[in-house]
């Protein structure tokens, strides 16, 4: 077990490197190991298809990183419970990778449940629930629902605000989103005006 740490803990560096194929090496290294030693299911075996699936992510291997994103949500579930907190954060990758590839039914619903699911788990404002808010809202925005995104991106801002201060980093990355998505929103009015125009 100590090994498969220590490889997945390797990954992780290189992976922050972007040296990839050695990571995803090491990482597949690390879950072959913790199969041999019977860790299956359990919170140490979802972790590390977790940390594979997100390389994939990383490098625009979406359709493999889709499978193992949904086999660490189901194993830590299987092996800690509902209630575990990673399992939002491993819900929350496979929704963001369902909004990358335009399956937006799942993204959303996915963000929903962990919404509800985090204020369970957090009473009050927690920079988690900031964060899947502003994910909802992301995915909404894609959907067309420009007003309910944009309304949940105000939430996810003034949440972080609350918790970390207006000028905390974490704070001003969400007020970079909530600027992206309100720029893009105005482009969209502003062509569909113009489209308008063209018709009459």
């Amino acid at each position: 077990k100590r090994t498969a740490e220590l490889l997945d803990l390797r990954a992780g560096i290189l992976r922050e490197r972007e040296r990839y194929t050695e990571a995803d090496s090491l990482e597949r290294l690390a879950i072959a190991m913790a199969q041999r030693v019977g860790l299956d299911p359990s919170l140490d075996l979802a972790i590390y298809y977790n940390n594979l699936a997100l390389s994939y992510h990383q490098q625009g291997r979406r359709l493999d990183a889709t499978p193992l994103y949904r086999e660490a949500v189901e194993m830590l579930v299987d092996a800690e419970g509902e209630a575990h907190p990673y399992v939002a954060t491993m819900r929350h990758n496979l929704a963001a990778l369902y909004r990358d590839l335009l399956i937006l039914d799942e993204s959303e619903d996915l963000f929903r449940t962990m919404v509800a699911q985090e204020r369970r788990l957090y009473p009050g404002d927690h920079p988690n629930l900031a964060a899947s808010l502003s994910n909802l809202g992301l995915t909404l925005k894609e959907r067309g629902r420009y007003a309910e995104g944009l309304a949940l991106q105000d939430s996810a801002v003034a949440m972080m605000a609350r918790v970390h201060g207006a000028d905390h980093p974490n704070t001003l990355y969400r007020q970079r989103i909530q600027v992206l998505a309100l720029t893009q929103a105005a482009r969209r009015a502003d062509g569909e005006a113009g489209a308008r125009e063209l018709l009459a």
